[in-house]
């Protein structure tokens, strides 16, 4: 490490502990040390293990043809919101409600159950789109985001937002406390098991743009949402800046710009942000010295060739299956509690084995693996994806939202509805682990080789692959590959 390296650490030690202690940088603090810290090298490269980013967002928008001075002529903030500290021109509020500090497990429970037939329901959706293009989601992350609008929502919005999630059965109160418990339950389960698992969520809002007090005293509850309050309308390039760098913050360094070009601009109201940072390795990583190419069977009948990750020294206890229908085998990351469930069914395609999934059958497959020797051949592979989920959302029980009857009177007075729900993913699994972003956005407009004895699996064909907790069943990533060569 170099003298002007170890110069910019120092200056980034001292600012995080004055904001953890309540001291917010001077102004240009941050910006200087930012600008020395572009100038230096990165040192190295991560060698092994899994990075998980997540950033989920909601937009606020109002057209441009309403008088620029709409807003500005509403109420204020809700009094409870007190400044706490600055970002460049973003102002911190502090919210006067205390975060939920007892989780009750019974809600994580059932929230987790929930989420786990949210991401069957999702994966079947996207299947209607047909080809045999690889998919990658993040269903927790859209499922948070869902959760955190859902509190802006009511009557039948509500009602529909709650039906897609799969929560209607419980009070509102309990799908706040379940979500907030799910989180918290996963958070400590990745300090536990020495995984590096972080989740945060901000809201940036319109300089006196009001918002309902119900809904901020659940954003801070339940949700511990930061709040901030910037200007969109005079000040586009600070309020994208101050976000950036809370996302930066949160997935480190892994989503240092959340919105592209032209994604914000002077008629934005309103942000709403979640991110998630993962990062583990395999509780077994493969050697990467025996990774070769190998043909895989696409759905259409045609191969391609990827590198193979084997566990070609010989047989290795795993947790796996062979039926006649389906293989599977589950890899867990260092710890334990977080693994990999890998299904390659036999005799159909992924996508009509996909729709026939239901969350007591995928419970069934992920129970009845069992330790025994087993070699492993699965390929190395990469994908990114770009979903387009409004129809899907519509489909799965919530069109409403989309719609000039939509009613997100507890999120602010101003007249709101969704305009679209988009998801951009990458998952990337090799010999070391598994690393995967995903990106969720909701836009709001206003209204108006070697013989081995014991199991053999050789996963050569489309198969699903899901990242997710061993304990509660929580999908973090789900995957449909069809081609792992992308």
């Amino acid at each position: 490490m170099t003298h002007d390296d170890e110069s910019v650490d120092r200056s980034l030690a001292v600012l995080t502990r004055g904001i953890e202690a309540g001291s917010w940088p001077r102004p240009g603090e941050l910006k200087r040390t930012a600008q020395r810290r572009r100038r230096t090298k990165l040192g190295g490269l991560i060698a092994a293990g899994a990075a998980v980013a997540t950033a989920v967002t909601v937009a606020v928008v109002v057209p441009r043809d309403v008088p620029r001075d709409a807003p500005r002529k509403a109420v204020r903030v809700a009094a409870d919101l007190v400044v706490s500290g600055r970002s460049g021109t973003a102002v911190q509020l502090a919210a006067n409600a205390a975060p939920l500090t007892v989780a009750d497990p019974s809600t994580a429970s059932a929230v987790a159950r929930a989420e786990q037939a949210f991401t069957l329901a999702l994966l079947k959706q996207t299947n209607k789109a047909g080809g045999h293009q690889n998919v990658v989601l993040s269903p927790s992350s859209l499922a948070i985001a869902l959760a955190m609008l859902q509190n802006g929502a009511a009557g039948s919005t509500r009602e529909e937002i709650s039906a897609a999630l799969g929560t209607s059965s419980m009070t509102a109160e309990q799908q706040d406390a379940g979500w907030a418990a799910l989180m918290s339950d996963l958070a400590k389960a990745g300090t536990d098991a020495g995984i590096d698992l972080q989740s945060a969520n901000s809201l940036w809002l319109q300089h006196k743009l009001p918002l309902g007090a119900d809904f901020m005293a659940a954003m801070a509850r339940y949700f511990r949402t930061g709040v901030w309050q910037v200007d969109f309308q005079r000040d586009l390039t600070g309020a994208e800046r101050a976000i950036n760098a809370w996302c930066s913050a949160h997935t480190r360094g892994r989503i240092t710009k959340l919105f592209g070009q032209g994604d914000l601009d002077d008629t934005t109201l309103l942000v709403l942000a979640n991110a998630v940072y993962f990062k583990a390795a395999w509780q077994h990583p493969f050697d990467p010295k025996v990774t070769a190419p190998a043909p895989f069977y696409r759905s259409d009948g045609s191969t391609s060739t990827p590198q193979f990750m084997s566990t070609e020294k010989g047989p290795a206890n795993l947790a796996a299956v062979s039926t006649p229908g389906y293989d599977a085998v589950q890899l867990p990351y260092q710890g334990g509690r977080f693994a990999a469930l890998v299904v390659m069914p036999k005799g159909q395609d992924l996508a009509p084995f996909v729709n026939g999934l239901t969350a007591d059958r995928l419970h069934q497959i992920s129970t009845s693996l069992r330790e025994q020797p087993a070699s492993l051949r699965m390929p190395r592979f990469g994908a990114q994806t770009y979903t387009r989920l409004d129809d899907t959302l519509k489909a799965m029980g919530m069109p409403r939202a989309f719609t000039g009857s939509a009613d997100f009177s507890r999120l602010s007075p101003v007249p709101m509805k969704v305009q679209s729900v988009v998801q951009r993913d990458v998952l990337r699994v090799g010999e070391q682990g598994t690393e995967a972003a995903a990106a969720t956005g909701i836009s709001m407009k206003y209204v108006s080789g070697t013989t081995i004895r014991g199991l053999q699996l050789t996963i050569d064909h489309p198969f699903l692959f899901l990242v997710r907790d061993t304990r509660t069943g929580a999908v973090l990533f789900a995957a449909q590959v069809q081609d792992p060569t992308g």
